[in-house]
């Protein structure tokens, strides 16, 4: 997992900044909700008038990347848990939705880890009242409190886009 995209932000990101032959894999996670696309020849077109469309991807852009190397930071720093923590709040925050579908297989390729390992991760937040879970759903139960035990990285994710008005 490098960065969570939701009503924020777009997909091909690369493309605003040179890359041309859309490098990178996405995965589509939550599923719920439309997604408005725009034709790369169209959307090279809008970019490259100065504007507030324009001002708006550079923006994003920023945040993106400064997402990225956040979470490669919390990657390789902090636990699991506090990964995972960070990872739901990230996912709460993007889909307007306290209970969202979310399979613990998808869960663990994203942490880096096996399977199991996500099961007592979940296990230890639902046996504290943070959240609550049933086959491929999670629901945030006490926000807060899932806040409190993340590590910093959320926060200092969530700052970064509240910065650049995103």
């Amino acid at each position: 997992e490098v960065a969570t995209v939701g009503r924020e932000g777009m997909l091909g990101i690369g493309v605003f900044l040179g890359d041309r032959s859309g490098s990178g894999r996405t995965m589509q996670r939550v599923p719920d909700g439309a997604v408005a696309a725009l034709a790369v020849t169209s959307f090279l077109k809008e970019t490259a008038i100065d504007g507030t469309f324009r001002e708006i991807m550079a923006l994003y852009a920023q945040a993106t990347l400064l997402q990225a190397m956040q979470c490669t930071a919390c990657n390789a720093l902090h636990d699991v848990s506090q990964r995972c923590c960070r990872w739901l709040l990230q996912i709460h925050d993007r889909v307007d939705a306290d209970d969202f579908p979310l399979k613990q297989e998808f869960l663990a390729v994203m942490l880096g880890v096996r399977r199991p390992t996500v099961t007592v991760v979940l296990r230890a937040l639902k046996k504290t009242g943070v959240i609550s879970t049933r086959y491929g759903r999670i629901c945030v139960v006490k926000r807060k409190r899932l806040e409190a035990v993340s590590c910093e990285c959320y926060a200092a994710i969530r700052d970064q886009f509240a910065r650049l008005g995103l």
